[in-house]
């Protein structure tokens, strides 16, 4: 079968090549040797070897920021790991508000990181505020912490369901066999159920470092999603069957299931209350929201209604730009769930150098933070004329095209291949096979896939700030910048109003499907 499929590589392969070169290769190329060049632009290079990194090493101002984002990175990991897995063994103890408690936590994941700066830079301003003490740009050690803060409330939700996937797989036999032995509580936490996440814990630790030592925000984007067999969530709650679906065991809420629930309760209020904080804000006038102000609910005084809303519409153009985001989102995210599930059908089943050198580049590409190619990649694309709402959807298949052609390969090693062999002996050539009888398998993690990539694309700044006409197009998240008046003065009101515009499409559908996501995140697995 490999022999058949081999000879239709142009059709499986070659697109999601060609746009991974474009949008990988060539920049990171170009990046890497521009690195050792002396330059004012990137085709006026004159090689200069080494000499560019031992002037950074030099540099006492890249020594001071090279600590502060190891410090950064060792920080947050741990406290992103830890808070992750004592959440999601929280949640394996069959609490009442399970799935609510998961989506709270998870929803942080949906907002983009210019909104998340936005967001995070008016609380923490608030508080240093209210405290005396001086704002963030004047104030190093709470800008650390401040990271430390918006990098935990984003991660742990997404690590929380990776651990939950982990805890879930676990065989039933070997909790009750430990139990019988006479294992206390303790004792099986550290001697049966780490042990049997640690790819789980391993993947988790990959994640949070990359993500916090490039400081950018995925995918979908964060980062990569785990897959584990064919375990699953229960429609109700985790932890209704027990782990590898062992029977059900009823058993008594005790004192200390409440207490995690009122625990849970109240880290779910100060979650999702940055989010509602700018909600409350967008209602007011504009002289209402202030530093020392933007934690009061609105009056009577300075209620202002939806007047922010239709400002944010009618003022700068918001619906134009509304459309050009759901132009670039549909168009990319179509692209690269046909692409990328070709391509990694393609790879799975030839076994060769090609296909093997292919997997290894997307899984590297994943691990390569964003600002190393972007000033390649914006060249590259004004090029080649990529540079449009209807074309830049070129450049998200090759620079996304690492994480789904990871996540679909995972799960294409599942599929038996008698079936297809079946179907080409019925007749049909590969490309039948593959719409016929494997796109009806993958269809859950198509849509997992689909809304997670939908997130990155919807949320992205960079790219579409870097490579579109910005006097021609703009997307939602470029314009909240542009909400300034005379003297770089910022219209708090009408920002906060187009913020939640910003958020809202994504939160709606997230909500909507959920359930695929997360059986997306547990259907497949981590193979080979």
């Amino acid at each position: 079968m490999a022999k058949i499929i081999r000879k239709w590589w142009p059709v499986f392969l070659l697109p999601t090549l060609v746009a991974f070169i474009i949008g990988f290769v060539i920049p990171f190329c170009q990046g890497l040797y521009l690195s050792f060049c002396k330059f004012t632009t990137i085709n006026k290079a004159e090689w200069v070897g080494i000499s560019n990194y031992l002037k950074a090493f030099q540099d006492t101002q890249f020594r001071s920021a090279f600590v502060f984002t190891a410090a950064f990175t060792v920080v947050s990991t741990v406290l992103i790991n830890v808070c992750a897995f004592v959440v999601a063994l929280t949640l394996t103890r069959r609490i009442r508000g399970t799935n609510l408690f998961r989506t709270v936590f998870f929803m942080p994941n949906l907002i983009g990181g210019i909104v998340l700066g936005f967001i995070w830079n008016i609380l923490i301003n608030c508080v240093l505020s209210l405290l005396g003490k001086p704002l963030l740009a004047l104030n190093t050690t709470a800008g650390f912490w401040g990271l430390i803060i918006l990098m935990c409330w984003q991660q742990i939700g997404y690590m929380m369901i990776i651990y939950i996937a982990g805890l879930q797989s676990i065989p039933g036999e070997l909790i009750e066999a430990a139990r019988i032995d006479g294992a206390s509580a303790r004792q099986i936490l550290f001697r049966v159920k780490i042990p049997n996440v640690m790819p789980s814990i391993t993947i988790c630790l990959f994640l949070t470092l990359t993500n916090s030592f490039k400081e950018r925000h995925w995918p979908g984007q964060s980062g990569t999603i785990l897959y584990y067999g064919d375990c699953h969530f229960p429609d109700s709650t985790p932890g209704d069957s027990l782990q590898g679906g062992a029977a059900v065991m009823v058993k008594r809420r005790t004192v200390a299931d409440w207490i995690w629930i009122v625990m849970l309760s109240l880290l779910c209020l100060v979650w999702v209350y940055p989010v509602v904080m700018i909600l409350l804000n967008a209602l007011k006038v504009e002289t209402a929201i202030t530093t020392g102000g933007a934690f009061q609910l609105p009056t009577l005084e300075t209620f202002a209604g939806l007047d922010n809303f239709v400002n944010a519409i009618q003022a700068k153009g918001f619906l134009d730009a509304f459309a050009t985001s759901l132009v670039i989102t549909i168009t990319s995210v179509a692209l690269i769930l046909v692409c990328c599930s070709m391509c990694a059908w393609f790879i799975t089943r030839v076994n060769n150098r090609l296909s093997k050198l292919c997997y290894f580049l997307f899984v590297f590409s994943m691990v390569v933070p964003f600002q190393m190619l972007m000033f390649t990649l914006a060249a590259t694309a004004d090029r080649l004329k990529l540079n449009t709402p209807w074309n830049i959807c070129i450049i998200y298949l090759g620079f996304g095209a690492g994480l789904a052609v990871f996540m679909f390969a995972g799960f294409m090693k599942s599929i038996p291949i008698e079936v297809e062999e079946a179907a080409m002996i019925d007749g049909c050539n590969p490309l039948q096979t593959f719409f016929r009888i494997d796109l009806p398998v993958l269809k859950p993690t198509l849509i997992s896939v689909g809304i997670l990539e939908t997130m990155w694309v919807w949320n992205d700044y960079l790219l579409p700030y870097l490579v579109l006409d910005r006097k021609k197009y703009t997307t939602v998240p470029i314009l909240i910048q542009y909400f300034k008046g005379s003297f770089g003065k910022v219209e708090m009101g009408p920002t906060m109003a187009c913020i939640i515009l910003t958020v809202l499409p994504i939160i709606v559908l997230y909500l909507f499907c959920q359930k695929h996501i997360i059986k997306g995140v547990v259907a497949g697995a981590v193979k080979g």
